[in-house]
């Protein structure tokens, strides 16, 4: 088998385990003990040893946390399937600079791909314009906020990388609104 074969084939089989455990919540909801399952026999002894997924958690905001991260860790997974290809990404930098970022080499000299990662619970949530860019519908631009909006902070890389930065792009569960779509064919 082709070296590159028998990587790509591995590399499926992991992400295939990251999937299955991202979204069985790590098997803590699943959780029955040793291959037994409670009847109702066991009734007092659920109210005197309940199982860690019979009490409800005091919070739970480090599950919703990784939840939100599982898309960029797939992203993230995704893209290193690139180097496979043996193309021209050699390299993937996870959480340095932005949520990850691919290497590329085409001429010897390496060219960065910045990647943003934002996901949104309600799927029929549209970006817009003030989400991406910062920019107002009516109200008076503010400088600062379009340099802390996601589109501002990506676009810096274009000004620190200079001819390092190859793109930057933002990558996203649900849709934008028109007008930003507008604003990036404006740009």
């Amino acid at each position: 088998m082709h070296i590159a074969g028998f990587f790509a084939s591995q590399l499926s089989v992991i992400l295939e385990s990251i999937n299955h455990r991202l979204e069985s919540g790590f098997g803590l909801a699943e959780e029955s003990g040793r291959g037994k399952t409670r009847t109702a026999m066991d009734h007092d002894d659920k109210q005197e040893n309940p199982r860690l997924n019979e009490v409800p958690p005091r919070e739970s905001a480090g599950r919703d946390t990784i939840a939100r991260y599982q898309a960029q860790f797939r992203a993230a997974a995704y893209e290193c399937l690139s180097i496979l290809s043996g193309e021209t990404i050699d390299r993937i930098y996870c959480d340095y600079h932005e949520d990850f970022v691919a290497r590329s080499q085409k001429t010897g000299k390496p060219v960065y791909h910045f990647f943003q990662v934002k996901t949104k619970d309600k799927r029929n949530y549209q970006w817009s314009k003030l989400d991406i860019f910062g920019l107002y519908k009516k109200k008076r631009q503010k400088p600062e906020k379009i340099a802390a909006s996601f589109a501002g902070k990506l676009l810096l890389h274009t000004i620190r990388f200079k001819n390092s930065c190859g793109n930057v792009v933002f990558l996203t569960n649900v849709q934008f609104e028109d007008e930003v779509e507008g604003v990036v064919v404006n740009f």
